[in-house]
């Protein structure tokens, strides 16, 4: 079969031609060629412009009975259970996912603006192969399996992902489901720890807290940078979230080499703590991260063996187990963020793969607000599930730098977290 090459090659010997008799008739109009004129070579043109193949194709045959049933059955269905079977391929409930097909449908991408005369599948089935695709793991999520799930070619998968993620990316979808809380929001988050841990620490609302992304192969782009502590190929991605699971920040772009306490000053967390925390308001992160003022974390060894401590610890815990939670639940509902078939062999491609990112992230964000209070403890136990494949212990990558006036700020970091751990045992009576 022809090869694309070929068609283009067609196309411009064609456009060649064309012009060049348009020249030679308007030269000589006296001239009656034997050979075509040029209105009957732009008939030509046109037809080759009209058709994406050049010769009688001899397709594979295929089946879209999978995605029929989910869109066909499954969705319009009453019964609770065939929700949940529509949901195991979409990862959201039949009523997000209508209202999602809502928003982007509107989007100029899903429009057939060529002169090609085969029109586009419908929006739900674009997006449902999407979704299908970034909650997909291991075989079930190589292009050739999506495929044949949808009944559809191969290059129409890829096409399919570049199209939906366009539309939601371009809807404004992520800035209405990603912003960071307002003063009654955060003075609800605050109650939240404060029913977690003591009273004295609720003004410690939002949290940090990085995960790795690996890939199915080694990238071929800077492939040495892309080796993380565990061993992988990947790419970090830092998540800041508040204690109810909810992302209201986030920052990627990072190869797996680069660590959380370098990778986290592209938050805005990081950048606009002073005016987005509030007064006296703090955030938690793991021993990956330095200790600031703003910014309290564990104890490291060896200071974490003293029993003190380790309540300490203990108690920090607590709270910070809804960034495990969150990021679990991210990577249960789009699994292929647990490991993403994704080829990186030029910049293009590591584009498209934090498009990727940014596309889950974001449609999780949207799900999170339409399906609140709903259950989704699979995606919980799926999601750290697959974190615990990468468990590592972390006591931090960077050291603190004891120079200068970097030294006084470490101070008083450590000044102000003994506080807390003074307060803890006020609480409870231990003093």
């Amino acid at each position: 079969m022809p090869s694309p090459s070929h068609r283009k090659r067609v196309i411009q010997e064609l456009l060649f031609l064309t012009i060049l008799f348009r020249i030679i008739e308007r030269r000589r109009p006296d001239l009656t060629p034997e050979v075509p004129n040029s209105q009957t070579l732009l008939v030509f043109l046109e037809r080759v412009l009209s058709r994406r193949y050049l010769h009688t194709r001899n397709p594979v045959p295929k089946a879209a009975a999978g995605i029929d049933l989910c869109l066909n059955v499954y969705r319009d269905s009453a019964r609770p259970e065939l929700a949940g079977h529509f949901r195991t391929f979409a990862r959201m409930f039949p009523t997000t996912f209508n209202k999602l097909v809502t928003i982007i449908a509107p989007s100029p991408i899903f429009a057939n603006r060529s002169l090609n005369q085969e029109q586009q599948i419908s929006v739900e089935r674009q997006l449902l192969v999407t979704l299908y695709r970034f909650g997909s793991f291991g075989n079930s999520a190589s292009i050739r399996q999506v495929a044949l799930w949808a009944g559809i070619g191969e290059g129409t998968v890829v096409l399919c992902t570049k199209r939906v993620l366009y539309a939601i990316l371009s809807s404004g979808l992520r800035e209405q489901c990603i912003s960071w809380p307002g003063v009654e929001e955060r003075n609800a988050y605050k109650e939240r720890v404060e029913e977690i841990a003591i009273p004295e620490w609720r003004n410690g609302w939002v949290m940090i807290d990085g995960t790795l992304i690996p890939l199915y192969t080694k990238p071929s782009y800077y492939g040495e940078s892309f080796f993380d502590r565990k061993s992988n190929y990947s790419l970090n991605i830092q998540i800041v979230n508040t204690p109810d699971r909810r992302i209201i920040d986030y920052a990627l772009g990072f190869v797996g080499s680069c660590s959380d306490s370098y990778c986290w000053k592209e938050t805005r967390l990081y950048k606009e703590h002073s005016t987005l925390l509030g007064e006296g308001c703090w955030a938690w992160g793991d021993a990956g991260y330095p200790i600031q003022e703003w910014l309290v974390i564990p104890y490291k060894r060896p200071e974490k063996d003293v029993a003190e401590n380790r309540t300490f610890n203990y108690q920090l815990s607590r709270i910070r187990v809804a960034s495990e939670h969150t990021i679990g639940l991210l990577k249960g509902r789009f699994q292929s963020l647990r490991g993403l078939r994704a080829t990186i062999h030029n910049v293009s491609d590591l584009q498209f793969v934090h498009l990727w990112f940014h596309g889950c992230i974001t449609l999780h964000s949207f799900c999170f607000m339409e399906e609140h209070g709903l259950d989704n403890r699979d995606f919980l136990r799926e999601g750290l599930a697959a974190e615990g494949e990468l468990a590592i212990q972390d006591e931090g990558g960077v050291g603190d730098d004891l120079e200068g006036s970097r030294s006084i700020a470490l101070t008083h970091a450590k000044d102000f977290r003994e506080r807390l751990k003074d307060k803890l045992y006020l609480y409870y009576g231990v003093y």
